[in-house]
């Protein structure tokens, strides 16, 4: 790897998914968006999707310990 980053000459000869306009304009369109949101709003986003996880999560393994009961039984 550092063969060729120096043959390459470090990372700023590398080119990018992004042009030189994309992040700036990245940026402000995130910066419009979060003036659309509000702390609170984005802290109850937050949970319901941390909600969303854990259920997923708990019904995985709800499944794989009932798998293993039901091979145990056989």
């Amino acid at each position: 790897m550092g063969i060729f980053l120096f043959l390459a000459d470090g990372t700023a000869s590398l080119g990018g998914v992004l042009t030189i306009g994309d992040p700036f304009a990245t940026e402000a369109w995130v910066l419009d968006m979060r003036s659309l949101v509000t702390n609170l709003g984005f802290g109850i986003a937050a949970l319901v999707v941390l909600g969303l996880i854990a259920l997923a999560y708990a019904a995985r393994n709800r499944r794989t310990r009932r798998q293993r009961m039901l091979q145990k039984q056989e």
